[in-house]
């Protein structure tokens, strides 16, 4: 039998977390207690969405910092948002 990946999504991970906690990083990403605060959602839904965006690669591993395909959606027009991020899941391999 094959052993799984690791790279399964956190619990509860929602493209509205993923999309608040980007808005918010828009905003401030220096300071992460600010981030946690300013996103407004209990730490575990705060961790998870943090870590599902690194696994999308929108954020870098080591920061808060967006990678280039990150800055791309964050700074895009909603409907472009929404459609590079089903382009980042539908091509996401767990």
């Amino acid at each position: 039998m094959s052993k799984g990946s690791n790279n399964n999504l956190p619990a509860y991970t929602t493209v509205d977390n993923l999309f608040g906690l980007i808005n918010v990083l828009i905003k401030n990403s220096k300071n992460e207690e600010s981030v946690k605060a300013l996103f407004g959602l209990a730490g575990t839904a705060y961790t998870n969405t943090k870590s599902a965006l690194k696994l999308f690669s929108i954020i870098e591993n080591d920061s808060l910092n967006f990678t280039p395909i990150g800055r791309e959606i964050a700074y895009s027009g909603e409907d472009n948002k929404k459609e590079e991020m089903i382009k980042i899941v539908k091509n996401y391999e767990p």
